[in-house]
């Protein structure tokens, strides 16, 4: 096995624990907060959350040039530590939401700093097996987080699941600590806001693939917050049906199909075909929830199953796109990429403020997928890479 390759394949056991930590707090931190601050104002929260972990990703190539992303990424890990270990323990209001501003901006620099090291040792001929791995990887953690978390949480505490989120990070820690040491930092793209945007609207391609990518992340902001409170307050589902048997079967997709859709773009089919029939089941099947009203865990198990392949598709598609169209040493375009996420975690809690000021909640589901349907217009636009 040569060098590249054993570094890589350790770097993913570092990418599954990172991303098993992340998962078991993710469906459970809007509860959380709920405990300290009317539910009402849970959506704001989560966009400055968001909109610091843009300002966060921004600076970060700057960081890096001037202290390396090995130390940095070390630093990162160290603090998210003792953000979590602050959540498990804090119970004071004013301590709660400094503490989860910090854990919020940590997860997006982790894992920009993640995926400026696995860039350094990919190479174009092998983007899309390397970046289906690394999703594969990712979204098998993901999965079995509302698992773990399900046997972890309780009504009367979090503690638990602060904590375990926390040590899972010791791992990460030590793979990186000690096997990176010798790893050498590309010349960094310092991250201009408005120039990186002029960048990205210069070249059409990467703009139409960020745009694909906004849209998936703000399905994803969507569904991670008012999913399961439409499951739990109006279907009347408990949370142990939704997190420990709906959301574990959802979230397959991500596990078994990111290795092969990955094959496939490098191989035989366009990154662009995969995004085309992603947006359109995502479409789809987010459209039909609005016009469901039974209380049957398996046909939700189905349901929610569905929008995740699309999702997976949609994925897969721009991340293996985007990343045979930049270098390691674009950490500008990297940044900005990695930040449509917070965007989109800004956008789509403040919007579906405005729009349930107006419609029931089932209704946000209809409206969501009329707006995904947008994105088949940039999908068909793309230059194939093939």
């Amino acid at each position: 096995m040569v060098p590249e390759r054993r570094m890589r394949n350790l770097l993913y056991v570092a990418v599954f624990f990172y991303a098993l930590h992340y998962a078991l707090t993710l469906y459970v931190e809007s509860s959380y907060l709920s405990q300290f601050f009317p539910e009402r104002l849970l959506g704001v929260f989560f966009s400055v959350a968001s909109l610091g972990s843009i300002l966060a990703g921004i600076y970060l190539p700057r960081f890096l040039s001037e202290n390396g992303n090995y130390k940095a990424v070390l630093f990162f890990l160290i603090l998210e530590l003792a953000a979590l270990f602050g959540l498990a323990f804090t119970t004071e209001a004013l301590w709660v939401f400094p503490i989860f501003l910090i854990h919020q901006l940590l997860l997006t620099v982790i894992f920009i700093s993640v995926n400026v090291l696995l860039e350094s040792m990919s190479h174009d001929s092998s983007t899309g097996r390397t970046r289906g791995i690394f999703l594969t990887i990712f979204n098998t953690a993901i999965l079995l987080g509302p698992l773990a978390a399900s046997f972890l949480f309780t009504e009367q505490s979090f503690t638990e699941v602060f904590l375990v989120s926390g040590l899972l990070l010791l791992p990460v820690f030590l793979v990186i600590a000690l096997k990176f040491k010798r790893y050498r930092d590309p010349l960094y793209h310092r991250t201009r806001f408005l120039s990186t945007l002029a960048l990205v609207l210069l070249k059409k391609n990467i703009y139409r693939v960020s745009a694909l990518r906004f849209l998936l992340e703000f399905f994803y902001s969507v569904m991670v917050i008012y999913a399961p409170l439409y499951l739990h307050n109006h279907i009347g589902l408990s949370f142990k049906e939704i997190l420990g048997i709906i959301m574990p079967i959802a979230l397959t997709p991500f596990v078994f199909l990111p290795y092969l859709l990955g094959r496939l773009a490098d191989l035989r089919l366009g990154e662009k075909e995969l995004m085309f029939a992603g947006v359109l089941i995502m479409s789809l099947t987010t459209i039909s929830l609005s016009f469901v009203e039974s209380g049957s865990v398996m046909l939700w198990a189905i349901l929610l199953f569905s929008t995740r392949v699309g999702a997976t598709l949609l994925e897969t598609g721009t991340d293996a796109y985007f990343f045979k169209n930049v270098s390691a040493a674009d950490t500008n375009l990297i940044a900005f990429f990695s930040n449509l996420r917070p965007l989109a975690f800004i956008l789509g809690p403040l919007l579906s403020v405005l729009f349930l000021s107006f419609f029931e909640l089932r209704s946000i589901f209809l409206a969501l997928g009329l707006v995904l349907a947008y994105g088949l217009i940039h999908a068909v636009k793309l230059k194939d890479s093939r």
